[in-house]
């Protein structure tokens, strides 16, 4: 599939966003767990989803444990047309991160083992019937973009890779994430191509991810000439802050609110509002000026706990 032949996706309650990064851990999960709380943070319904067939890690990050992936079993119910509110919320978490603010979390797996049970249906129908609950969706995605009927002469079996590229198909919005480092950005150079052809082209932001300063103009100056891209967003490494976050199991906005981190998360998030209009959808849970002044006022003091951090 190219992306000419990707359908735009019709108007629903919920953006999609899609955080997707080749293997060697670019900062995918990390990304969607900071990307979520601070969508939650600005009055807006959020659903963290965990749809990497690899090895799910969002759970494990924030210490939340169960038996049942929420993913897998949400869409398994979707596809019988059981998915309830009761049965959403016994599969799903709960995870607060400011007053009255909320991610809602539906874990992935943790057993690879169970990967056929997430098919292309099961993705394509609990997606249909999560996006009119919430506003934003955020789903991190696992790191394979083959099309597994190009190495199986049974067309009729699972295919491993289907969550991944039925998300991308319906996504609002790709952030592709890659390590600043040569290995980080040969991996995510040999496979943007394919990326290209799962997903809507323009939909495609790229994230230079925990990038020290030496390496942020090299890394933009590589994924121009080797790749073509020019539309780039720096998070820059602040490993200390992030080994908080892990060690407290905990997002950005609880462990280090002030962190310079933080403050370039927060950037990434106003770029998304703008891309996605997600503060213009029907029906979200605050008021859309609401959104815009809870948006404004994080922005100006994530600022000057920026500038306070360079000085």
């Amino acid at each position: 599939m190219t992306a000419q032949n990707v359908e735009a996706p019709c108007d629903r309650s919920a953006r999609l966003v899609a955080v997707w990064g080749p293997a060697g851990a670019p900062g995918r999960s990390t990304l969607s767990i900071n990307l979520a709380a601070e969508f939650a943070c600005l009055g807006l319904r959020v659903l963290l989803v965990d749809a990497d067939t690899y090895g799910g890690s969002i759970a494990g990050y924030l210490e939340l444990f169960d038996e049942t992936p929420g993913f897998l079993a949400a869409c398994r119910l979707a596809a019988m047309d059981e998915l309830t509110e009761e049965e959403l919320a016994r599969l799903s978490h709960d995870y607060d991160v400011a007053p009255n603010a909320t991610v809602t979390i539906l874990s992935g797996i943790v057993n690879s083992a169970r990967w056929p049970e997430v098919s292309a249906p099961r993705v394509r129908k609990g997606l249909s019937d999560l996006r009119p609950r919430f506003d934003v969706i955020v789903a991190d995605l696992g790191f394979n973009l083959e099309e597994d009927e190009e190495i199986s002469s049974d067309i009729a079996a699972p295919r491993r890779n289907q969550a991944t590229l039925e998300i991308l198909r319906g996504a609002d919005a790709v952030l592709a994430v890659a390590r600043a480092d040569v290995i980080g950005l040969a991996r995510f150079i040999h496979a943007f191509s394919r990326l290209s052809e799962a997903c809507r082209s323009e939909n495609i932001l790229t994230i230079v991810n925990r990038a020290i300063s030496s390496e942020a103009a090299g890394a933009r100056h590589t994924l121009s000439r080797f790749a073509g891209i020019r539309d780039i967003v720096t998070v820059y490494d602040d490993d200390a802050t992030f080994r908080k976050c892990l060690h407290q199991a905990m997002p950005l906005c609880i462990a280090a609110p002030q962190s310079a981190v933080r403050s370039q998360i927060l950037d990434l998030v106003h770029t998304l509002l703008a891309r996605c209009q997600i503060a213009d959808i029907p029906g979200s849970s605050g008021h859309t000026p609401f959104v815009r002044w809870r948006a404004k006022k994080a922005h100006r003091l994530h600022a000057q706990a920026r500038e306070r951090a360079a000085s």
